[in-house]
């Protein structure tokens, strides 16, 4: 379904924003999209972080967060030592509300 062009740019800003993080933090070589359904998933190959509240309130991450609970949607981050990072942004059903 169409979303306001207000929620477009939010949800653009976001990805946006996760892959300045992969091109500054990174040193991955490869980066992966996927559009499916609800989600957008990004992943790198990355050197990959522990995740801890710490890193987790840094700008970027917490920018994304607050993006995310503007438009009503999630962003869950995985990412282990060496191995990468994927971030997952779930839009909810009610994102055009």
């Amino acid at each position: 379904e169409p979303i306001s062009p207000e929620k477009t740019i939010i949800l653009y800003r976001m990805v946006q924003e996760t892959l300045n993080n992969i091109i500054k933090h990174a040193s991955a070589t490869t980066v992966k999209v996927i559009i499916a359904g609800n989600t957008i998933s990004i992943m790198d190959n990355g050197k990959g972080f522990i995740i801890t509240g710490e890193n987790l309130n840094g700008m970027g991450l917490q920018n994304i967060q607050t993006r995310a609970k503007l438009i009503n949607a999630s962003a869950d981050i995985v990412s282990d030592l060496n191995q990468g990072t994927t971030v997952i942004f779930t839009i909810n059903r009610d994102f055009n509300v």
